[in-house]
């Protein structure tokens, strides 16, 4: 086959693939087993499995590897076998490795991947956090409430086991609205259950965070609303209103509460004139 120099990472790694693998390739928290040499560019061998019991296995994303060899390690399939040649910014850098490799040295590095689990990574969980939250819509709609709710604190607890150290910003900001928006389902479910007490501290939790969020405003007026205190509600709910008019929930559940406050002023009028009438 060609053996054809890719360029990877601005130009920083360099990959050379000598027999092409199959399948699939990592991903981030991929766990992988790997055989490898690692050399200088005039060949001094400074590493490989050979001088340890068994071959290496890690998982991608943790830096238990140098960068370099965690970027090159995704661009390879089962049973690929590459050398990269890493700049040292991307391998160790200013520091002293051994007795070999000297500060700022560029190194080489031939890589056999034996396997790939993808059991546990990164895809893997977001996809079990999208299925359990849509098994909790799903319940949502069907009126099954506590059932909904359930499916719903296991996608907050499922969010305790992306470790954030090795997240992008984008995947942190994926973590952080999924968990708004769980949090904001479970309010809604528990209006649902005419639980509003319990269901206002799920909205907190969400405006701790995200004090616009309309979606948790809104739910936290109902709650204070059913709760008895109306016009605390309608001062909640107006004052979202008047920032976005175009959300029309908002007037619908204004114009409800006034009606509650007049049918309440109306009860407390027929009960003192039926006082009057017992004197």
């Amino acid at each position: 086959m060609s053996q054809e120099i890719i360029q990877l990472h601005n130009n920083q790694i360099q990959k050379k693939i000598i027999k092409e693998g199959n399948g699939e390739f990592p991903t981030k928290l991929s766990t992988v087993v790997i055989k490898y040499e690692a050399t200088t560019l005039d060949g001094k061998l400074f590493d490989s499995t050979r001088f340890r019991k068994g071959n290496f296995k890690f998982q991608v994303g943790f830096h238990r590897v140098i960068e370099g060899l965690e970027i090159g390690i995704l661009t390879m399939k089962q049973n690929e076998i590459s050398i990269f040649t890493i700049a040292p910014d991307l391998a160790y850098g200013a520091e002293h490795v051994g007795t070999v490799v000297e500060p700022n040295t560029t190194v080489v590095f031939e890589i056999e991947l034996l396997s790939i689990d993808k059991t546990n990574d990164l895809e893997s969980k977001f996809n079990l956090l999208n299925d359990t939250k849509s098994e909790g819509n799903t319940l949502f709609k069907e009126g099954q409430y506590d059932p909904a709710i359930v499916k719903y604190e296991k996608c907050l607890e499922l969010m305790k086991l992306f470790p954030r150290t090795v997240l992008t910003e984008e995947e942190k900001e994926k973590i952080f609205e999924a968990k708004k928006t769980n949090l904001s389902n479970i309010s809604m479910a528990l209006i649902k259950l005419k639980k509003y007490q319990i269901s206002l501290k799920y909205c907190e939790e969400v405006l701790k965070t995200d004090p616009e969020n309309e979606k948790a405003i809104y739910r936290k007026g109902i709650c204070i609303g059913e709760e008895g205190d109306f016009k605390k509600a309608i001062e909640i709910l107006t004052n979202a209103y008047n920032l976005n008019p175009k959300n029309n929930s908002f007037k619908i559940k204004i114009k409800y509460f006034q009606k509650r406050i007049k049918k309440d002023q109306e009860r407390r009028k027929q009960m003192q004139k039926n006082l009057l009438k017992k004197k």
